[in-house]
């Protein structure tokens, strides 16, 4: 069954004190609530196909996350992720942070669409990034003001694994492959909010979609550089085999 959410790893984030909270509801709960946490936080629609509630192992798994793009964009959905899972340690929990000992995510896609040519032309992923850093800003200003902080996440372990990685332009489009991502200890000893978390995780997995981009275009440049230099060779030396010199018309 897939249900419609809302978008990138804000189920990241939402799915983590989503399970704190509603521990013991099973899993179709826990399908509705992330959706409905989902919805609140971001505009871009998401679909999940399921969730596997393992409470012996205090683990939950998320499958098949499919995320759609911002209003006005077109094109392959900014981020997929086979599974998603979310292991807690619920010895170490305590009133004031939720700490989760392993953040998973496997066959990751990531898919950024550049809109246009112009200096304000902006991507689908950048754009998530930045609704979920207003949102993390929002929430601090309103801790600096006496509200309640809200829930708080240490994560200890964070791993992608798997992942993929698209530019897809006016110009054409690239994809290579992501190299592995593994982080400890984000949130310190205090923890972060669930946007900040969104954010660093988000921002993360954009990042390393640049860097891997970055290097196929630079690859596939030397590549056609040396084509062209070596088809050069060829000809000057067909040229010779036929008995032509340098300069000399045809």
């Amino acid at each position: 069954m897939r249900r419609a959410a809302w978008t990138v790893l804000i189920s990241v984030g939402a799915l983590i004190g989503i399970v704190w909270v509603g521990l013991l509801r099973g899993e179709l709960a826990l399908e509705g609530a992330i959706e409905d946490a989902g919805t609140k936080r971001l505009g871009v629609p998401v679909e999940v196909d399921a969730v596997d509630f393992e409470l012996a192992e205090r683990r939950v798994e998320v499958l098949g996350i499919e995320v759609s793009n911002p209003p006005g964009i077109d094109g392959p959905p900014a981020l997929a992720v086979a599974r998603l899972a979310v292991t807690l340690e619920l010895g170490r929990t305590g009133d004031d942070a939720l700490v989760v000992e392993l953040l998973e995510l496997d066959d990751v896609v990531v898919t950024a669409v550049v809109d246009g040519y112009s200096e304000g032309a902006f991507t689908n992923i950048g754009r998530i990034v930045e609704r979920s850093r207003r949102g993390a800003s929002a929430q601090r200003s309103k801790e600096a003001a006496g509200a309640d902080p809200g829930l708080r996440v240490i994560v200890e372990r964070m791993s992608v694994r798997g992942g993929r990685g698209a530019l897809v332009s006016p110009l054409g489009s690239t994809e290579a492959e992501l190299p592995d991502i593994r982080v400890e200890g984000i949130g310190g000893s205090e923890g972060v909010s669930v946007d900040e978390l969104t954010a660093e995780v988000v921002a993360r997995l954009a990042d390393q979609t640049n860097e891997a981009v970055a290097r196929e275009m630079i690859d596939r440049i030397d590549v056609d550089n040396v084509v062209e230099r070596v088809k050069g060779k060829l000809d000057r030396f067909v040229d010779r085999l036929a008995g032509k010199d340098e300069g000399e018309d045809a």
